[in-house]
């Protein structure tokens, strides 16, 4: 089999060397096989078919799509004031990157570098929360609902079945349990 071959890209049909401006996720799965990409491990995540390098490209526009809908829902007394929750760092980034065409309001997360920057002046009485655990929202909030599940094919194992949930009635501020949202990994 010629190199040209295996990398004919199912979006543009270029041969692909990865030029083409969105090589398709079938064809940076071949890609990564070939050159064995698998190998370099930059995190300690579960990888798929895709490694990191490319399988963190994947799903963040779908996951800013759903919570946006989400958002979108609340009555516009609650829009006004919701915080937008993320558990990772990942998920943060896209929100504050993409969800501007939403109409979304930056990101809040306890984790890395997000953590350290905190909640801000943020209102914690109404959160959309976006890929915690149930079990970990219902230590803080008396009422938490499970409003989508949001799974992309190629993103890493850890963004897939990602759940967003609204939260409310807060058992205290931000203040009070933000050193518990923070961690660093």
């Amino acid at each position: 089999m010629k190199t040209t071959d295996f990398f004919r890209c199912d979006r543009c049909h270029i041969d692909c060397r990865l030029d083409c401006e969105e090589p398709s996720q079938n064809t940076l799965a071949r890609y990564a096989r070939f050159w064995d990409v698998q190998a370099v491990q930059v995190e300690n995540v579960p990888q798929d078919d895709l490694p990191q390098l490319f399988g963190d490209m994947f799903g963040w526009q779908e996951q800013v799509a759903t919570v946006a809908k989400v958002y979108e829902a609340l009555p516009s007394a609650e829009r006004a004031h919701a915080t937008i929750a993320a558990y990772n760092y990942g998920e943060a980034g896209a929100i504050d990157y993409f969800g501007p065409a939403y109409g979304l309001p930056p990101a809040v997360s306890g984790h890395n570098q997000y953590g350290l920057w905190g909640p801000g002046g943020n209102s914690n009485e109404v959160v959309v929360a976006i890929g915690y655990s149930d079990g970990f929202l219902r230590q803080f909030f008396d009422d938490v609902q499970r409003q989508a599940t949001i799974s992309s094919a190629h993103a890493l194992p850890e963004e897939r079945n990602v759940a967003i949930f609204i939260c409310r009635e807060p058992r205290a501020d931000w203040a009070t349990m933000w050193a518990l949202w923070q961690y660093l990994d």
